[in-house]
């Protein structure tokens, strides 16, 4: 018996190619903002364009370091595009994260909101939300999949230092950078 017929998502997930830049690793399965508002992954739920879930990539887990409080929006809940969503806590930053679409939040990860520590040690393993939305994942100018614009995106952050710089994500309160804690 073949393994795909018997460990589907095992196979699935071997065979997922993954994209090195630099010190960081990006799924070539799902799509990214390309911006400086926001360092998320969306994933098609079994194909359907309208059913994603939501999360945050490793570039700015290992930027930011441990996560230790997300502050989420409820299930049920509906968003609009460029509105915040999600807003990470760690030991250095907090961190606001903005919707790249409209939508209603399906599903909350729980074991995510207990365990945030999880998003530090595997970021796409680790989904937030399950979301319905209304647009297509291909045509929306907000996101990419694995690409040369994306590359050159991530290579500029990462020889930047972006996170360090203060120009990666804009502040929750002052609307221009994360915000960085005084020690």
């Amino acid at each position: 018996m073949a393994i795909h017929n018997v460990f589907p998502f095992i196979y699935f997930f071997l065979m997922v190619t993954r994209m090195k830049i630099d010190n960081f690793t990006f799924p070539e399965d799902r799509f990214y903002t390309l911006n400086k508002s926001t360092h998320l992954w969306v994933k098609p739920v079994d194909g359907k364009s309208s059913l994603v879930l939501l999360g945050i990539t490793e570039f700015i887990t290992k930027n930011i370091g441990e996560i230790k409080i997300l502050k989420i929006k409820k299930a049920g809940r509906t968003f609009n595009k460029d509105k915040l969503i999600l807003y990470v806590d760690s030991k250095s930053y907090s961190v606001p994260f903005y919707s790249p679409f409209d939508g209603k939040i399906v599903q909350v990860n729980e074991t995510i909101v207990k365990k945030p520590k999880l998003l530090n040690k595997a970021p796409y393993d680790n989904w937030i939300y399950t979301v319905e939305i209304n647009t297509e994942l291909h045509n929306n100018p907000n996101l990419t999949p694995v690409n040369d614009a994306f590359i050159s995106y991530i290579k500029t952050q990462v020889s930047k230092n972006a996170i360090e710089e203060f120009n990666c994500c804009p502040d929750f309160t002052k609307g221009s950078v994360v915000t960085k804690r005084k020690k």
